[in-house]
C-alpha cells in the first residue's frame, strides 16, 4: 500500500522547485510573451505539481494547480491573450500554492480557492471574449468560459539532474578530502622505494668497489645487489603508474565534488523581478530590472550566508 507520508518531504521540495520555476516564468512571460518554450516549460511545471499532488492525495493542491495549467493551456492554444489581470490571476494561484505545499500534508492555512478560481475565470472569460470579438466570429450556443481541452504534447522531457541532500553532498566532499589523503600518503610511499632503491645503488657499488681492491669473488653478492635494484626499480616503476591514474581520478572527482556545491548567486535575487513587478502594478508604473551576473556560482555555504543578509 503506498503511504505518501513517506514522500512528503521530497513532494514539497520538488513542488517548490516548481512553484519558484513558475512565479519567476509568469513575470518573464508577462514581460516578453513571445517565448513558447518557456510557456511550454511553465505548463509541464503545473501539470507536474498537479500529478504528484494527485498520487499524494493532496486533493485541495490537486485542483488549484489544474486551474492554472487550464489557464496555461489557454495561453498555449491562443485562446487567451497575455493581459495583465489574467498573470495577477494566475500569480495569486501560485502564491497560494506555495502556502499550502508548505503546510502540507496537514494544510492548515485556510486558502480561498473559490475565490482564486472564480478570479481566474474571469480573467480567461475576458481574454476569449477580446479574442472573439477581434475575430468577429463567436460560435453559436458556446459559453465563453469554457477552458480549451488539455494535451500531452510537450510533457516529455527529459530529466538530466536528480535530487541530492546537502547532507549527503557533504558526505561526498569528505570522502573526497579522505582520497585526497590517500593519495598523498601514496606520494609519500613512492618516495620511500625511490629511497629504498637509491640504497640498493649505493650497495651495488660498494661490493664492485670491494670486489676491485681484493681477491674476494663477491659475483654471488653482486648477482644478488643488481637483482635487489631491479626489482626495486621494477616495482617504482609500477607504483608511479598506478598511482598515475588514481591520482588523475582523484583529481577529477574532487573538482567534481566542488562544483556540484556551486549554486548561481541569481538565486539571491530570484524574487526580485516578481517584487518589481507587484509593485509596478500597485503604483501604476513601468519598469524594467536588468540583473547582471546572475550566472556567476558561488559555493552554496557563502551563498546561505549572504541570503541571510540579503534584503531580497
Amino acid at each position: 500500500m503506498f503511504n505518501s507520508s513517506e514522500f512528503i518531504g521530497e513532494f514539497r521540495a520538488e513542488a517548490r522547485d516548481h512553484l519558484a520555476k513558475l512565479s519567476e516564468g509568469l513575470v518573464s512571460l508577462e514581460a516578453h510573451p513571445d517565448q513558447a518554450g518557456l510557456l511550454d516549460e511553465l505548463f509541464r511545471s503545473a501539470h507536474t505539481i498537479k500529478g504528484s499532488a494527485r498520487m499524494m492525495g493532496l486533493e485541495q493542491i490537486n485542483q488549484l494547480a489544474h486551474l492554472l495549467e487550464d489557464a496555461l493551456a489557454a495561453l498555449r492554444s491562443h485562446q487567451a491573450i497575455p493581459q495583465p489581470a489574467l498573470f495577477d490571476a494566475m500569480l495569486a494561484v501560485v502564491d497560494a500554492l506555495g502556502v499550502m505545499v508548505d503546510t502540507a500534508p496537514e494544510i492548515s492555512v485556510a486558502v480561498d480557492a473559490e475565490r482564486l478560481s472564480k478570479n481566474l475565470h474571469q480573467a480567461l472569460t475576458a481574454e476569449r471574449a477580446s479574442i472573439e470579438a477581434d475575430s468577429g466570429f463567436t460560435e453559436a450556443g458556446q459559453a465563453t468560459a469554457n477552458v480549451p481541452l488539455l494535451t500531452t504534447a510537450g510533457l516529455s522531457s527529459p530529466e538530466d539532474t536528480i535530487r541530492l541532500s546537502v547532507g549527503n553532498l557533504d558526505e561526498l566532499m569528505n570522502l573526497a578530502g579522505e582520497l585526497v589523503v590517500l593519495k598523498m600518503e601514496s606520494a609519500s610511499h613512492l618516495s620511500h622505494l625511490k629511497r629504498i632503491a637509491e640504497a640498493s645503488r649505493r650497495l651495488s657499488g660498494i661490493v664492485k668497489r670491494l670486489e676491485a681492491q681484493s681477491s674476494y669473488d663477491s659475483t654471488r653478492i653482486t648477482a644478488i645487489t643488481d637483482e635487489l635494484s631491479e626489482r626495486v626499480n621494477q616495482a617504482i616503476k609500477s607504483f608511479r603508474q598506478a598511482t598515475s591514474a588514481a591520482n588523475q581520478i582523484i583529481d577529477e572527482l574532487q573538482t567534481k565534488v566542488m562544483e556540484s556545491r556551486l549554486t548561481p548567486v541569481g538565486a539571491l535575487f530570484a524574487s526580485a523581478p516578481r517584487l518589481v513587478r507587484d509593485l509596478c502594478r500597485q503604483r501604476g508604473k513601468q519598469v524594467e530590472l536588468i540583473i547582471e551576473g546572475s550566472e556567476t556560482e558561488l559555493d552554496r555555504k557563502i551563498l546561505a550566508h549572504c541570503a541571510t543578509r540579503c534584503c531580497i
